[in-house]
Parts: C-alpha cells; sequence; structure tokens
C-alpha cells in the first residue's frame, strides 16, 4: 500500500479523483460529455452562417430517395451542400497543419484539397 506522502507526490490523492462538473472542473484529458460539445458545435453554427449549409447534406439523400430524376434539384443542393463540407476539411486541414509544422500541412492541404 502506497503511503500518503506518494499519493501527493503522483497526485493521485482521493480529491483528484472525484469527479467535477462545473466550472471547478479539474483540467484533465477526460473527453467532455456529449452535451457541452453539442452546445460547442450548436454555438459555432451559429455564429457561422457558412456552416448553416450543412442541413442540405441530409435534404440531398432524402431528395434523391424521394425524387431521383430530379437531377438539376440534386445538383444544387450538392452544391450547396459541399461548400460547407470543404470549409470544414480546410480548417481540420490548417489546425493540423498549425501542430505539426509547414511540411506535414502543406502535404495534408495538397492531398486533401483535392478531394472537393
Amino acid at each position: 500500500m502506497r503511503s500518503a506522502a506518494m499519493h501527493r507526490q503522483y497526485g493521485e490523492d482521493l480529491a483528484s479523483q472525484r469527479m467535477v462538473v462545473g466550472p471547478n472542473r479539474p483540467k484533465t484529458d477526460i473527453p467532455l460529455p456529449l452535451r457541452p460539445r453539442m452546445n460547442l458545435l450548436l454555438k459555432e453554427i451559429r455564429r457561422n452562417p457558412l456552416l448553416w449549409l450543412l442541413a442540405c447534406v441530409p435534404v440531398v439523400f432524402v431528395a434523391h430517395k424521394i425524387k431521383p430524376e430530379a437531377h438539376t434539384l440534386l445538383f444544387v443542393l450538392s452544391v450547396l451542400a459541399i461548400v460547407p463540407l470543404a470549409a470544414l476539411l480546410s480548417h481540420a486541414t490548417e489546425s493540423v497543419a498549425a501542430k505539426t509544422g509547414d511540411t506535414v500541412g502543406g502535404l495534408l492541404n495538397a492531398t486533401l484539397g483535392n478531394l472537393t
């Protein structure tokens, strides 16, 4: 059994083991629960009008199921749906590039830039 000094030394005291919710929550590597993550996502969508077009993604699938012969409608909805997806992909590659460096970031940008 470890002594109390060892627990304090390695930061394993019982208080740090408890789950604390709210602003006094300790900063750990434990992922946020689903609700706060959804709130962050919804906040970002409300802040950026370009992301409002994400609603077109499921609409394209529904429209294809309902009326697959409406090629013009499907094309227009697909164009509207791909715009925010391209923006998200660009943001993701820039975020990775910021952490990995210019070489890897440039490679990712060149590779993933062709997806859209």
